[in-house]
């Protein structure tokens, strides 16, 4: 492939995508940054020979290997060609990797930085690493120290010895990087050599507050070659705090510290603030938009209030978990002081989406509305907060909503957290705002003193609800008699979240035309019939009812359009297991030809991690996904399933088998996060260089 692109172009652009930022190089967390790489950088390779020639060097300048097939193929590509190794300059190694380890360090003695983990296993080979090792002079060292340092093992004790020996003939090491201080037997011959190197400048560490750690620190500070020591802040952010008893003054000299995070303390974002005020204009008399007509000065500070006052088109409330600080509704009061201006335009800002956290503002705002009828069609989504129990206060009573929601015909989000709410106010808000309303939820219905079985008539009046979530515990809504009106209920509805089982009558007589999704929760069972009325139309589901326990329900065979299904699994030790049941396993008679995403959801109530993990092998043994032709993608949302991280727990863990496996059937496996496994390159196959 020809390309009009000079070879200098093309390196620039190249070095963006293959450049390792030095943060992610030298980084000594736990959970190693390059354990989830999105993509294979060495695919740039596989373009042209134009790229493959430009992009190696670029490649090569910064080398990770993680695992023993990675130092296979790099060792194997360094004795192809001899020159290649010139072109490392950073190295980090996750592990020792035997004896692939001499013929790469052999061929990489241009290596200015060098990154080496201590997380090692007894079965480990460092010896050829060991070995390497004299035959390098990096200028900086970088070390991984696991978090138990007092973990021993033969591995362990033969890299720091051979640290230690290689430090007194490397002339250009200046800079030492630990993930924290040694301690231990093994780490003895590692912290002499700190302490008796000529060329160490600069020791970089994270302090941990023991005595131990100051006792090792005074020692390093001993060596007159040091000339800083910089000590930074864990992870977690705990501050900095230099014992000044434990120091002395040749360390007190030498200490420097640095954070992780820039200070945000009030006090500081105040000196800021007034370090970078605003320049004097130039003409202090100049009025803005003075010569403008007074509707275009209204309109352009309506826009700017518009977004000032979180008043956007897509407000929070949309989220499934909608957040907004306590002080929400104060903050946007203060823009309405500005000046009259601002209070006009403002305004009805400020009512159209409104927070309440306590049941006395809501009172307030209820009360505001009916001295200012004007105001209440400018409400157009409202959040009302469960209030926080007090043993030490009387509770406050919830107000009365049937008049706030008898002023505000606009309103078209209603959010709470486990509001009550009567039945009379509920028809209250559908008459009011039912041609307005696009989602009601959060919500707790309770009927009338007196009444049970309720009208569904009053769905008729909710034309533009969009989202429902219907929770009612104890009440039944009646069904429609001969489907007089049914066809009228919720015409708009697209998501239905029901909890609570007495609406599924009254939904089963609806005709529900634009229905995609639907959340059935966990005391929802008589669901049968509904999903044989509306399955048709359903693209995604969510049941919490056990599907271990269904007794001949298929849910693929009731929504044949289905495209994303989520089903939950409840694990109780308490409860004995039939011998005779069938392992859960997604074996159904028909195919489905739409899914394609399956989620399964396990809660565990007592089990044992190994009774887990029997249980998923017996489920991903049984699973066919020759029933399903269009699946891509099975996600887990399990407590204990996380993918690995190096290469000893890669080997050791059922899920990455799992995934592979799935993989094969072109079907991905994913975490709760969503991420799916990526399969590590295992080298050439025995079989393929035999035949070559």
């Amino acid at each position: 492939m020809d390309t009009c692109l000079p070879e200098e172009m093309i390196s620039e652009i190249l070095s963006l995508a293959l450049h390792v930022p030095d943060d992610m190089f030298s980084d000594t967390s736990q959970v190693s940054p390059f354990a989830e790489s999105s993509f294979s950088t060495a695919s740039v390779l596989l373009v042209n020979k134009t790229w493959l020639r430009i992009a190696t060097p670029l490649l090569l300048e910064t080398v990770i290997i993680r695992s023993k097939h990675q130092a296979n193929t790099l060792a194997t590509a360094l004795k192809g060609k001899q020159n290649l190794g010139r072109f490392v300059k950073k190295l980090r190694l996750e592990g020792g990797f035997g004896k692939y380890m001499q013929p790469i360090l052999q061929r990489t003695t241009n290596i200015t930085d060098l990154f080496l983990s201590a997380r090692l296993w007894a079965d480990d080979n460092v010896s050829w690493l060991v070995l390497g090792l004299p035959l390098l002079n990096p200028r900086r060292l970088i070390l991984l120290d696991p978090r138990d340092q007092y973990r021993s093992n033969r591995s362990i004790s033969q890299l720091f010895l051979g640290i230690a020996e290689s430090m007194q003939n490397w002339t250009n090491l200046s800079t030492l990087e630990l993930s924290m201080l040694p301690h231990g037997k093994d780490r003895q011959p590692f912290q002499r050599a700190i302490c008796s190197s000529e060329t160490l400048r600069t020791v970089s560490l994270t302090l941990r507050q023991s005595v131990l750690d100051y006792d090792i620190l005074n020692e390093i500070a001993d060596n007159p070659s040091l000339k800083v020591i910089e000590i930074h802040d864990k992870i977690d952010g705990d501050e900095i705090i230099i014992k000044a008893e434990a120091t002395k003054p040749r360390l007190r000299s030498l200490i420097q510290l640095f954070n992780r995070r820039p200070v945000t303390s009030e006090s500081e974002i105040e000196r800021k603030s007034t370090n970078t005020c605003a320049s004097p204009p130039a003409n202090a008399a100049f009025c803005p938009m003075s010569s403008a007509p007074r509707s275009v000065v209204d309109f352009i500070w309506k826009r700017i209030l518009f977004f000032a006052m979180f008043a956007v088109a897509k407000s929070p409330f949309i989220a499934t978990h909608s957040f907004q600080p306590p002080n929400t509704n104060s903050d946007r009061l203060n823009i309405l002081l500005v000046s009259k201006t601002f209070k006009r335009l403002a305004l009805p800002y400020l009512y159209g989406y409104p927070v309440f956290s306590n049941y006395i503002s809501l009172q307030q705002f209820s009360d505001r509305l009916s001295q200012d009828p004007t105001a209440g069609p400018h409400v157009y989504e409202m959040e009302i907060h469960r209030v926080k129990v007090n043993k030490r206060r009387k509770p406050q009573p919830l107000p009365d909503l049937i008049p706030i929601f008898c002023r505000t015909p606009a309103l078209t989000r209603l959010i709470g957290n486990e509001i009550p709410m009567s039945w009379s106010t509920f028809n209250a808000l559908a008459q009011t705002a039912g041609k307005a309303l696009v989602e009601f939820r959060g919500f707790n219905i309770e009927s009338d003193p007196g009444t049970k079985q309720l009208s569904p008539t009053i769905f008729n009046e909710l034309q533009t609800l969009q989202s429902l979530t219907w929770q009612a515990h104890n009440v039944f809504i009646l069904r429609y008699r001969h489907n007089s009106g049914s066809g009228d209920a919720l015409p708009s509805l697209k998501f239905l979240h029901v909890k609570s089982p007495g609406l599924m009558p009254a939904l089963s007589d609806m005709e529900l035309p634009a229905l995609r999704s639907v959340v059935l929760e966990a005391g929802v069972y008589e669901c049968t019939e509904f999903l044989r009325i509306h399955g048709s139309k359903i693209s995604e589901l969510e049941i919490h009812h056990d599907f271990n326990t269904w007794d001949k329900l298929s849910v693929f065979f009731l929504c044949p359009a289905l495209s994303h299904v989520t089903l939950h699994w409840t694990c109780n030790k308490s409860i004995e297991r039939d011998a005779s049941m069938d392992t859960p396993a997604l074996t159904w008679p028909e195919k489905h030809s739409s899914l394609t995403k399956l989620v399964i959801r396990k809660d565990i109530q007592g089990r044992s991690l190994t009774t887990d993990l029997e249980e998923w092998r017996d489920f991903f043994a049984a699973m066919k996904c020759e029933e399903f032709p269009a699946l891509r993608e099975v996600q887990i949302l399990y407590y204990h399933f996380k993918w690995p991280t190096t290469e000893h727990d890669i080997s050791k863990s059922p899920w990455v088998k799992w995934a592979e496996r799935l993989l094969e059937k072109n079907v991905k496996l994913t975490n709760a996060e969503g991420v799916h496994w990526r399969p590590r390159f295992k080298g050439p196959r025995r079989g393929n260089r035999a035949q070559t």
